[in-house]
């Protein structure tokens, strides 16, 4: 689906994903993630994922490697996004624990100025 969005830009996507998995935290955040679909909400494993997500964000806008000039439309993050929080209880949470920490977005994070937040992430168990 990504290479139907950037298809001159593919090659470099699977190469930057390549060099992701030296990574310790990306080869961490894929294993913690591997099993979380089964994860209830309230699961403190989904603290320890957004931790790592976190320490990767950082890292991604310190590179400037974060932002909508990805070629990717809009819509389609979007969609991307709202597949991921439908597909398990915790999907919600853990993108709750990160807006909290002031981060928005899965497909194309961004950081989000604390004042610009909408809403107090949801109590367990009641995310939407």
């Amino acid at each position: 689906m990504i290479a139907a969005q950037v298809p001159d830009g593919i090659d470099s996507v699977i190469a930057k994903k390549h060099e992701e998995l030296d990574d310790p935290d990306t080869v961490r955040l894929y294993s913690l993630l591997g099993g979380a679909l089964d994860w209830p909400a309230d699961d403190p494993r989904f603290v320890e994922a957004a931790d790592v997500m976190e320490r990767l964000m950082v890292r991604a806008v310190e590179a400037g490697e974060t932002g909508a000039d990805d070629g990717i439309d809009d819509h389609f993050v979007d969609l991307l996004d709202s597949t991921m929080v439908e597909s398990s209880p915790g999907a919600a949470r853990l993108l709750a624990i990160l807006e909290e920490r002031g981060w928005r977005g899965w497909t194309r994070i961004e950081r989000v100025p604390a004042d610009r937040l909408t809403r107090e992430p949801p109590p367990l168990g009641k995310e939407t």
